[in-house]
């Protein structure tokens, strides 16, 4: 794991950084399928893609099961949610739960030598 630190440390400054600073995140696509049934009427009030200003969605726009809403069936981006932690634990192939238990052992070797 220490290691990992130099490069992890970065990688997850950098990602702080594009959010905070320049207001860009990890995003990911999401191809509709035949799940992704379409439903209506499409809700002007709260649609994402008004956040930016009001809706330009036209009136017979209709939104899908999925919650994705997009102008036609194909695939949408979407603002992709995530642990940063655990996204660099798979990434650099560090075991948390076994980081964890480490951990959890230098502390209680810690609180016996204080007793």
């Amino acid at each position: 794991m220490a290691e990992a630190a130099p490069k992890s440390q970065a990688i997850g400054e950098f990602l702080e950084w594009l959010q905070s600073e320049k207001g860009v995140y990890l995003g990911k696509g999401h191809e509709h399928d035949g799940s992704c049934k379409e439903v209506g009427p499409h809700n002007r009030e709260t649609c994402i893609a008004g956040i930016t200003g009001p809706c330009k969605h036209p009136a017979s726009y209709k939104a899908n099961v999925c919650g994705m809403q997009s102008e036609s069936r194909n695939a949408v981006m979407y603002t992709w949610t995530y642990n940063l932690e655990e996204l660099l634990a798979e990434f650099f192939s560090i075991d948390m739960k076994k980081v964890e238990k480490e951990r959890r052992a230098i502390l209680d070797r810690l609180r016996a030598g204080k007793q």
